[in-house]
C-alpha cells in the first residue's frame, strides 16, 4: 500500500546548525515496535502473517491459489502460516526480518502491508520462531530470537537443495492453553479474504460468517456471527476490516443522515491506500485522506440508502402494504429503526406519488350499517400467562365523528366478519395467527363487521376496504374459516358421605392454548368417584369446588402438590380427595391426613439451617465473582495452608464453611425458594439474605482493606492467578 506523506515547506530564521531526531535501537524500543503495538497479539500473528502469504501470493500473480496456515492442536502445538509466492533469498529474509519499516510494498496499492513490522509480530507472542525460506530451489531454514541484549536477531540454521516452490513458511510454537485462541484468531482474521487459505490442523474449520443483505455501490449492510463481535460501520480495505469511529468523522461535518449511517452494522469497501491505517491495523488513521475519502463514501451510501428503501416501497402491491412496510421500519427494535427515522425526517417516502404514513384517514359518512374494530391480542400476561384480546379503538354509525384513523401496525391484518361470528371466533383467529407468526408481539387486526350479526352490508365494506387501500387478496373473510364452538364437559359432583370429588389439576384447554393454565377452581377441576370413609388417605377441604387452607381459598393447590413431590413429602401422582363440610364431620382425623398441612409440616421439619445454607452458599459465590468462587472458595481446603492467618483468611474461611454446609442438601436452591415461599412465609429466603448480607459486607471490606485486591477482577479469576493473590496476602500479613 502506497504511503502518502504530504510535502512540507520549512521556514528557516537563520543559518543554525539542524540536528535531526533519530530513534535508538534498544531492547525497549523493539518490545514496542513488535509486541506493545497490538491489543490483541494473537489475532495480530495470524492476521499480519496471513496478509504477507496474501500480499506474496499478488506479487507472484498467484491470487487465487490458497496459502496455508496451520492451527495449534493438542498433538502439535504449533503455528504456521505458509506461502507459496515469490519466496526470499537469504540478503531478503536478513534484511527483512533485521529492519523495522523496511517493506517492499509502500510504493505499490496492490499490496496490503507498508510498514514493514507485520513480519516482526510473532516477537509480541514468543521470543523465538523459525522462518523456512525457499527461493530458485534452495530451502533455508532460519531462527529469529531476542538475544542476550533484548534485541532481535535472525540466525541461519542450515540450507539445502530442493523441489519444492518459491515461498515462505513462518512458525512458532503456542501455549497448549492458547489453542483454542489461536483458532477463534483464525475465525475473525480470515472473514474478508476473498480466497480462503487451507487450514490444516483444526478439523470443519470456517471462518466467522460475514453476510450482506442491502448493498450499493461500495458499501453493504452486514450480519455476522456472534463471535466476530462486530458492531456498527467497518470500512474494508483489501482482506482486513477497520472499525471506524464515528465520532471523529462526525467532527468534519457529516449531516444526521450520515451520521447515522455510521451507527448501522455497515461495511464500507475502499481500494488498497484509500484510506491510511495505524501501526498496530487494529485501527484507521485518521489523515486528512482517510477523512474526505470516508466522507464521500457515507454521503454515497446515505443517498443510495434512501435511493434502496424507496425501491422497497414502490414494489409493494397497494398501498397498505407500503404502510405494513413503513409501520415495520420505525417499529422501536428493527434494525434500520434510527436511520429510517432520520431519513423519514429529511424526506418522507413514498408510494405511487403519495407519502407513506401508518395513519388511515377514512370517510364514513355514508357508512349506515357497518362497524370498525381495532382488535389486539396482548403479550402474555399475569402470573397465568393467558393472551387476552383487547380493543384499541371502534367506529360505528352511532358515532358522532364521521371519520376514523386507522393507525397501522407491523403485521397488521384485516378480517371482515360477513358471517357474524363475534368476539370470541375473532379472539380465537387473532390467537391462530400469533401462533403462526411465531411473535412475542402484540397482534392487531382491523376488523370490519356488521352492526349486528345479522347485518352486512357488502357494498359498504367493499367501500371501506377501497378506502384503506388493502387489496382483496390480503383480507381475511370469517366465512372461509372451520371455527367449532368448545365442548365443554362437567365432572360429577359429590351429593352423598361416600361420594367425593378427587382432585385432576386446573383445566387446560387443548390446541392453541395447551398447556396454558387458569387457575378457576369449578367443576372442571375434578372427578367423581365413590370413597370409603373408613379409608383414609390425603385430603384437602373444599366449599363447593374450590380448595380451602385455612379457610381461604388455596389457588396454588397445584403448586403445593408439585413441592411436594418435588420433596418427596407425596408422589409425583398422588391422590388427593375433596371433602366438604358434612364429610370432614364424618371422618376419622386420625386416618385422613390434609395434604396441604402434611407438605407444610414436612417442610418445616427440614434441618432450615442447611436449606439456608444452600441458599446462602450460591449466592454468595455469585457475588463475589464466579472466578474467586471457583477457583478458591471450591478449593480452599487446599489453599488454605498456604495463606497467612489474617482478615482475609478469616473471611474466605467463613464463606468456604457456608458453601460446604450447603452442599449437604441435595434440593436446589430454586426449589428450596419456592417452596419457602408457599410454605413458610419465605422465613428461609429472609435468614439467608441477612447472613449472605454479612458475609458480602466482611468480603467487601477485606477488599477495601488490602488495596490490591480491588485491581482484581474476580470473576475472571483463573487457576494461575491464585499464586498471585496468596503471595500478596501473605505479603500483606507480614508487613
Amino acid at each position: 500500500m502506497k504511503l502518502h506523506t504530504e510535502p512540507r515547506g520549512v521556514v528557516r530564521s537563520d543559518d543554525e546548525t539542524e540536528h535531526q531526531f533519530t530513534i535508538k535501537a534498544t531492547s525497549k524500543a523493539f518490545g514496542i515496535l513488535s509486541s506493545g503495538l497490538y491489543s490483541d497479539k494473537i489475532l495480530a500473528i495470524v492476521r499480519e502473517l496471513s496478509c504477507n502469504a496474501y500480499d506474496s501470493h499478488i506479487a507472484a500473480g498467484k491470487k487465487s491459489t490458497p496459502f496455508e496456515i496451520k492451527l495449534p492442536n493438542s498433538l502439535t502445538p504449533t503455528f504456521h502460516v505458509r506461502d507459496f509466492g515469490l519466496g526470499l533469498d537469504h540478503e531478503g529474509v536478513t534484511k527483512l526480518y533485521t529492519t523495522y519499516f523496511e517493506s517492499t510494498k509502500s510504493d505499490s496499492n496492490d499490496f496490503i502491508g507498508a510498514l514493514g513490522l507485520g513480519s516482526k509480530s510473532p516477537f509480541s507472542y514468543v521470543s523465538t520462531f523459525n522462518v523456512t525460506a525457499i527461493y530458485n530451489g534452495v530451502k533455508r531454514i532460519y531462527t529469529a530470537f531476542i538475544n542476550e541484549s533484548g534485541v532481535p536477531s535472525v540466525k541461519k540454521l542450515g540450507e539445502e537443495k530442493t523441489s519444492e516452490c518459491n515461498g515462505v513458511t513462518v512458525t512458532l510454537a503456542v501455549k497448549r492453553d492458547d489453542n483454542h485462541k489461536f483458532v477463534q484468531a483464525a475465525q475473525k482474521a480470515l472473514m474478508y479474504f476473498e480466497h480462503q487459505p487451507n487450514v490444516i490442523g483444526y478439523d470443519g474449520f470456517k471462518p466467522y460468517a460475514v453476510k450482506h443483505t442491502v448493498t450499493g455501490t461500495n458499501w453493504k449492510l452486514r450480519t455476522a456471527d456472534y463471535g466476530a463481535y462486530m458492531n456498527g460501520a467497518y470500512v474494508v480495505q483489501g482482506t482486513v476490516a477497520y472499525p471506524i469511529n464515528a465520532e471523529i468523522l462526525a467532527e468534519h461535518g457529516l449531516s444526521p443522515v450520515d451520521q447515522m449511517i455510521l451507527e448501522q452494522d455497515i461495511d464500507l469497501f475502499v481500494p488498497i491506500g484509500a484510506v491510511e491505517i495505524a501501526a498496530s491495523r487494529e485501527a484507521l488513521s485518521y489523515t486528512k485522506l482517510t477523512i474526505v475519502n470516508l466522507s464521500q463514501i457515507v454521503e454515497v451510501a446515505a443517498k443510495e440508502m434512501r435511493d434502496s428503501i424507496q425501491a422497497e416501497f414502490d414494489k409493494q402491491p397497494t398501498i397498505w402494504d407500503a404502510r405494513l412496510l413503513h409501520a415495520e421500519y420505525s417499529r422501536h427494535g428493527h434494525k434500520m429503526f434510527k436511520l429510517y427515522r432520520t431519513l423519514s425526517n429529511d424526506k418522507d417516502f413514498s408510494y405511487a406519488g403519495e407519502d407513506v404514513s401508518n395513519h388511515v384517514k377514512v370517510d364514513l359518512s355514508s357508512i349506515n350499517d357497518t362497524a370498525i374494530v381495532i382488535n389486539y391480542m396482548t403479550a402474555y400476561n399475569g402470573r397465568a400467562k393467558r393472551p387476552k384480546l383487547r380493543v384499541g379503538g371502534s367506529w360505528d354509525p352511532s358515532a358522532t365523528a364521521s371519520g376514523f384513523t386507522i393507525t397501522v401496525r407491523p403485521g397488521m391484518r384485516v378480517v371482515i366478519d360477513d358471517v357474524g361470528y363475534g368476539r370470541n371466533a375473532i379472539s380465537e383467529l387473532i390467537s391462530d395467527i400469533k401462533d403462526d407468526s411465531k411473535t412475542d408481539e402484540d397482534v392487531y387486526v382491523v376488523v370490519i363487521r356488521g352492526v349486528t350479526k345479522k347485518q352486512y352490508n357488502k357494498k359498504e365494506v367493499d367501500s371501506i376496504i377501497k378506502m384503506i387501500g388493502v387489496n382483496n387478496t390480503n383480507v381475511i373473510y370469517t366465512s372461509t374459516l372451520k371455527i367449532e364452538k368448545e365442548k365443554r364437559t362437567y365432572a360429577y359432583r359429590a351429593k352423598k358421605v361416600d361420594e367425593a370429588m378427587q382432585w385432576t389439576g386446573y383445566p387446560t384447554k387443548q390446541g392453541r392454548r395447551r398447556d396454558e393454565i387458569r387457575r378457576v377452581f369449578s367443576r372442571l377441576c375434578w372427578e367423581g368417584m365413590n370413597i370409603d370413609i373408613n379409608d383414609g388417605q390425603f385430603y384437602v377441604p373444599v366449599e363447593r369446588f374450590t380448595v380451602l387452607d385455612d379457610g381461604r381459598a388455596c389457588e396454588s393447590i397445584d403448586y403445593i402438590l408439585e413441592i411436594g413431590a418435588q420433596f418427596g413429602f407425596v408422589t409425583k401422582d398422588e391422590t388427593v380427595i375433596g371433602l366438604n363440610e358434612k364429610q370432614m364431620k364424618a371422618i376419622d382425623k386420625d386416618d385422613w391426613t390434609n395434604v396441604i398441612d402434611h407438605i407444610r409440616s414436612e417442610f418445616k421439619d427440614l434441618e432450615q439451617d442447611k436449606l439456608v445454607a444452600r441458599v446462602v452458599s450460591q449466592r454468595i459465590l455469585e457475588s463475589i465473582g464466579t472466578g474467586i468462587a471457583e477457583n478458591i472458595v471450591k478449593k480452599w481446603s487446599k489453599i488454605k495452608p498456604l495463606v497467612a492467618d489474617g482478615e482475609f483468611k478469616e473471611t474466605i474461611d467463613e464463606i468456604s464453611t457456608i458453601y460446604e454446609q450447603g452442599q449437604l442438601t441435595t434440593y436446589t436452591v430454586q426449589q428450596i425458594v419456592r417452596a419457602d415461599s408457599y410454605l413458610n412465609n419465605g422465613a428461609v429466603v429472609k435468614q439467608a439474605a441477612e447472613t449472605h448480607d454479612v458475609l458480602l459486607s466482611k468480603f467487601r471490606t477485606t477488599m477495601i482493606n488490602h488495596a490490591m485486591l480491588k485491581l482484581v477482577d474476580w470473576s475472571r479469576l483463573g487457576p494461575k492467578d491464585i499464586d498471585m493473590v496468596v503471595e500478596y496476602i501473605n505479603f500483606v500479613a507480614a508487613a
